[in-house]
């Protein structure tokens, strides 16, 4: 028997807000089991000191909807969505980074990994 394994899989919430938000998680063998985490988040979910719950990223980019657009206007590029949504508002972030912590979310993106594969 022959299985491929996958490296990549989404987090999307149900309902009217899954065309606009979305995460999407490179994670496994491949990456050296090293999660890297990006897409479209609302602005309250996202704080700078950390939770006991709270996922910890380190950043490589965070943008909102707005400065995004900014860019992209600047470009001539149209704000297109994206497997990952493309926000709402214009305070809906644009995150990617690679996640830190704790020991408890790692567990989590492991189970939620192996439930997919």
């Amino acid at each position: 028997m022959l299985r491929e394994v996958t490296s990549r899989f989404a987090l999307n919430p149900a309902g009217d807000d899954e065309r606009y938000y979305g995460l999407g998680i490179e994670y496994g063998p491949r990456n050296h089991w090293i999660a890297h985490l990006g897409g479209w988040i609302k602005p309250e979910m996202i704080i700078e000191n950390s939770g006991t719950e709270w996922i910890l990223l380190k950043l490589d980019e965070l943008n909102t909807r707005a400065e995004l657009a900014e860019i992209l206007n600047r470009k001539g590029s149209p704000m297109k969505r994206n497997e990952h949504g493309r926000g709402k508002k214009s305070n809906d972030i644009y995150i990617s980074g690679v996640v830190r912590g704790p020991a408890s979310a790692l567990t989590k993106l492991t189970q939620a990994y192996f439930s997919v594969i």
